[in-house]
């Protein structure tokens, strides 16, 4: 009798202890879903960081001034739906109440796809105040329709950003001097510059005597032949209103005096070279240069995500440093050289080339004798910068060919942003669903099949073993 007392008293003992361990586990559980609830936790572990905001969108939800609301007009068997809500999430994740979402079926509310002039399912408002954009299921996966290439993120921020600033920025571009056409050679910039919101328009000064005041981005891009005097003085005093100018001018040994006078006045030099780098290059290209960055808004996002230029057919550009107003954007290793000889590229000339490093590209802020922004802003010159010019020492980076190459979007899109004061904050690249295969040899595959197939299997019997044994005893 006293031995079963005993025992009964430790029946006792372990059935308290496993109801209050039992309770305690279900009490923790509540309290860690409560708190994942209110504080949650998330961790992007896919290779190209595929479900993680640019630093851009983020600092544009940050600098609306009023929610946006994204209304999805999707059916209930939409493949769009999902991918499109998990997007949606993660902007309202990362800056909490600055995204609205609605998801609408049109064909059980037609009313509601009326009224925002919505003509068939999966189409995509975009909304603040009165200005609204209606978006299509092609312009989240571009023409492939593919879900490998998904390019939500691009399109919700573009056109988060264009009905926030619903104003539209006119980017002029000079003609008649032999330059790369906008609807040709640059028609993928061109394009790319109106999806972000800008009105891309062309520029004779042979015809019309001035810059338009309205205009945000005047594109001097390779012209062949130089300006003339007037031409010339028309852009000299675009700039001293507080104009903003990109130029791209390619490596030559002829010069275009009236052009390389207005760079020398901004404090950009053209050098009659082209560079060359052994060590900083595209495959097996030594003019194909990947130039190092420089510091500034331009190409800081370009750093900081590790994504490189592919600048082919440079040119080298001196500065001066001591105005303090010319920022260096590319620059090649110290290896490089300016080769001087057009017709014969050989080796390093000591005496006639230029060592480096060599700068291929620099930003200019103000003019010399003027504080920076200080000079008038042309009206729709953006933002009330003042002067403002970006110069590219080769244009080859721009055209159809190279334009979609590693960061040469991002790098021309963050320059006409920052020339025009629009927020540097769309010029994002798809993100392509990467496969992460794992390949194991057979020694590999062996022990595998041992712990996943052998060991794991007798540990769970060694535990319930353990557990039936320690009841026994009790």
């Amino acid at each position: 009798m006293p031995n079963d007392s005993a025992a009964a008293a430790a029946r006792r003992r372990w059935r308290a202890f496993s109801a209050t361990y039992t309770a305690a586990v279900i009490a923790a559980l509540i309290l860690a879903n409560v708190a994942g609830v209110r504080a949650s936790r998330s961790w992007d572990l896919t290779l190209n960081r595929m479900y993680t905001l640019a630093p851009q969108t983020v600092e544009v939800l940050k600098e609306l001034k009023q929610p946006v609301d994204v209304i999805a007009f999707v059916t209930s068997d939409s493949s769009f739906a999902r991918p499109l809500e998990d997007l949606v999430r993660a902007y309202q994740h990362a800056v909490p109440g600055r995204v609205r979402f609605q998801a609408i079926d049109p064909t059980a509310h037609p009313s509601e796809a009326q009224k925002y002039g919505v003509t068939e399912a999966d189409e995509v408002v975009v909304a603040q105040g009165g200005h609204r954009e209606v978006l299509h299921s092609w312009d989240f996966y571009g023409t492939s329709q593919s879900p490998n290439d998904w390019n939500g993120e691009a399109a919700l921020t573009s056109a988060i950003l264009r009905v926030a600033h619903p104003e539209t920025l006119k980017v002029y571009f000079l003609e008649g001097h032999g330059e790369l056409a906008e609807d040709r050679e640059l028609y993928a910039f061109s394009q790319a510059l109106r999806d972000q919101g800008y009105d891309v328009l062309r520029l004779n000064l042979l015809q019309q005597p001035a810059v338009p005041d309205d205009a945000a981005v005047l594109v001097i891009a390779a012209p062949q032949h130089d300006l003339q005097p007037a031409e010339a003085d028309a852009v000299r005093k675009y700039a001293a209103k507080g104009g903003h100018i990109l130029v791209m001018r390619d490596p030559s040994d002829t010069p275009l005096p009236h052009l390389d006078a207005l760079l020398k006045e901004w404090g950009v030099t053209p050098q009659r070279d082209y560079v060359i780098d052994p060590a900083r290059h595209y495959l097996t290209d030594p003019t194909a240069l990947i130039p190092q960055y420089g510091y500034s808004p331009i190409v800081q996002p370009l750093d900081d995500a590790r994504v490189a230029t592919v600048f082919p057919a440079a040119g080298g550009l001196d500065y001066d440093s001591q105005r303090g107003r010319v920022t260096p954007l590319l620059t090649t290793s110290d290896q490089a050289w300016g080769e001087t000889d057009f017709k014969n590229a050989a080796s390093f000339s000591k005496g006639t080339d230029r060592t480096g490093p060599l700068t291929v590209a620099v930003a200019v802020d103000g003019l010399p004798g003027q504080g920076a922004g200080s000079s008038e802003a042309a009206p729709g010159a953006g933002a009330g910068k003042g002067f403002r010019a970006v110069v590219f020492g080769g244009s080859v980076f721009a055209t159809q060919q190279w334009f979609g190459i590693q960061g040469n979007h991002d790098l021309l899109l963050n320059a006409a942003g920052w020339l025009s004061g629009r927020q540097e904050g769309v010029t994002l690249r798809p993100k392509p669903v990467v496969a992460a295969p794992m390949a194991i040899d057979a020694a590999q595959a062996t022990i595998l099949m041992i712990v996943t197939v052998v060991l794991l299997p007798l540990l769970a019997l060694g535990a319930g073993a353990l557990v039936w044994w320690r009841r026994r005893r009790l």
